[in-house]
């Protein structure tokens, strides 16, 4: 209980004249006092302040952004006073005071408005005991990191904070830095931290300045390493790469010229790619169902196990079933990768290498979703000679953050693969032609591309109707979680099996092929080792968007 806590609990109980000096004396310790009361909002404060009779049990208000240990003042709003809390009354402040504290407190819900602290659901799935979320902060010495640090273990009881800064603090509660001591201070901070992952804290926070990319990249990896979703965090205040302000603000006495060399050498972090992450509990229950979907597949798709034992070099007809299911349960494997986290990718960026990524990083949309969940639709599974995915129907919270280049990568693969087969059709007309053999009605090659007759196509027209959620056509229907791959076989190629499936799916040459029912839906074999599922009702998965670093 901290000692505001305990001073108002002891006075609703007892008189005041009865009050030991400890409790004075404790209020006035700047090591017991924290700026940013974790237990009351900022308008409460401000509350308290502008009435006359405020009750003795408020301390002090300091605003979360001026970094000064001199908790008796309040600095850069243009009027100074005394705010602490005597026995029984707090101190007159001035109007104009009272006003720009006001300002001060719309400014910090401007600067606190990240998705961990205003989105409701957000809120709610982070606390469940499923969810694993590791915030890995980022911004300079009085740039406003302790403050939002604070709200994160105000919202999140079970939060963990690490941070190399704590190295430098004695049991006192003194702070006293020393440069040949940082390795320590970083090792220590690292220890602390492989510990709260190892025991499965739910929140686990790095308080460091992670100026450079490298400087992250311990915690990222162990992060992932132990199923975490990972979130970077900057400030948001406008002085954050001000190294004049930021010399005034921190607490710690950083100088302005350090300050101002940190400021030029501030990485711009890019991830490998942003999505929307399933827990590692959700992950594995979603594996769970599909591999007992793709066994249902083969015993009920002879057509479909055929082909895959073939793949295999393995003639069917001298196996039995047993054996045969057997040996296909293993057909597929999880792709290699540091993180047990299914994700459905919203974009690639290949750390910044891919073209367009720096755009979508920088956009304001991206950055203020990063740490907010999404509810996403699954539609069903696609199991093919290469690739196992869940297609996922994207929500239209969801839809804008959604910029996959796979599609076009395809639309241009797809049309030079076209031209190629007409020219090479009419170089066959040609010489048959001339031969004297050309046949009237001589059917065209199929457009894979721009065949878009789905009104005419009976196999849209009946997915449409039977499964309304399911996305076959537009720029969002690649999305997916990938699930599994073949040997041999990169993730990214899950893009191109999905497409292929809905140009099928969207083709007016496709008849209706013969549905089998499987455990929560119906299964269909396309040929050529392609298998789809479609799901009955649409189960939903909360998800978290971020980056992957």
């Amino acid at each position: 209980m901290s000692y505001a806590s305990l001073y108002t609990s002891f006075v609703t109980t007892a008189p005041v004249l009865f009050l030991p000096d400890f409790f004075l004396s404790a209020t006035h310790q700047s090591s017991s006092i924290t700026r940013y009361n974790n237990e009351e909002s900022l308008t409460d404060c401000i509350n308290v302040l502008g009435d006359g009779d405020a009750p003795s049990t408020v301390s002090c208000f300091i605003s979360p952004f001026i970094d000064n240990t001199d908790y008796r003042t309040i600095r850069n709003l243009g009027e100074t006073g005394d705010v602490l809390t005597k026995r029984k009354e707090i101190r007159h402040v001035k109007d104009s005071s009272k006003r720009k504290l006001k300002l001060e407190n719309e400014n910090a819900e401007a600067f606190l408005n990240f998705p961990f602290f205003t989105d409701r659901a957000t809120c709610m799935h982070l606390k469940r005991p499923s969810t694993k979320v590791m915030f890995i902060m980022r911004g300079l010495p009085g740039s406003g990191k302790s403050t939002i640090v604070q709200k994160i273990k105000s919202i999140y009881a079970k939060a963990v904070v690490c941070s190399a800064d704590d190295f430098f603090y004695s049991k006192d509660g003194v702070y006293n830095h020393d440069h040949n001591l940082l390795g320590a201070a970083h090792a220590d901070c690292q220890s602390k931290a492989a510990h709260a992952c190892q025991r499965n804290a739910p929140i686990t926070v790095i308080d460091n300045t992670n100026v450079k990319r490298w400087e992250m990249k311990y915690y990222a990896d162990l992060g992932n390493a132990h199923g975490y979703v990972i979130v970077t965090v900057q400030p948001k205040t406008p002085w954050k790469m001000d190294p004049v302000q930021l010399a005034q603000r921190n607490k710690h006495g950083v100088p302005y010229d350090i300050l101002k060399k940190k400021v030029q050498m501030f990485d711009d972090v890019v991830p490998v790619y942003y999505g929307w992450f399933i827990c590692e509990k959700k992950s594995n229950s979603l594996m769970i169902l599909a591999s007992k979907i793709f066994l249902e597949c083969i015993i009920k798709l002879p057509e479909f196990k055929n082909y895959l034992l073939n793949a295999m070099n393995i003639k069917p007809e001298h196996i039995s079933d047993e054996m045969a299911e057997h040996l296909l349960s293993t057909y597929h494997t999880k792709p290699v990768k540091k993180s047990p986290l299914l994700h459905c990718t919203s974009m690639y960026c290949g750390s910044g290498r891919a073209p367009g990524c720096l755009q979508y990083h920088k956009s304001n949309n991206i950055q203020s979703a990063c740490g907010q969940v999404f509810e996403l639709a699954l539609s069903g599974l696609i199991i093919t000679k290469r690739t196992m995915a869940a297609r996922v129907t994207l929500s239209s919270a969801a839809a804008p953050l959604f910029k996959n280049a796979a599609e076009e990568e395809w639309n241009e693969r797809t049309s030079q693969a076209n031209l190629s087969s007409r020219k090479n059709e009419k170089f066959r007309k040609i010489k048959s032609k001339k031969n004297g053999k050309l046949k009237k009605n001589m059917p065209d090659v199929p457009l894979l591309m721009g065949d878009n007759n789905l009104n005419t196509s009976p196999f849209f027209s009946f997915l449409t109707r039977k499964f309304p959620k399911l996305t076959v056509s537009g720029s969002l229907r690649n999305a997916h979680f990938t699930l599994k791959t073949s040997p041999g076989v990169e993730s990214k190629e899950v893009n191109t099996d999905i497409l292929d499936i809905c140009q099928i799916e969207s083709s007016s040459a496709i008849g209706i092929p013969e549905f089998v029912p499987v455990t929560g839906g119906q299964a269909c074999y396309l040929g050529d080792g392609i298998c789809c599922v479609y799901f009955d009702v649409t189960p939903k998965v909360k998800t978290i968007f971020s980056g992957y670093y």
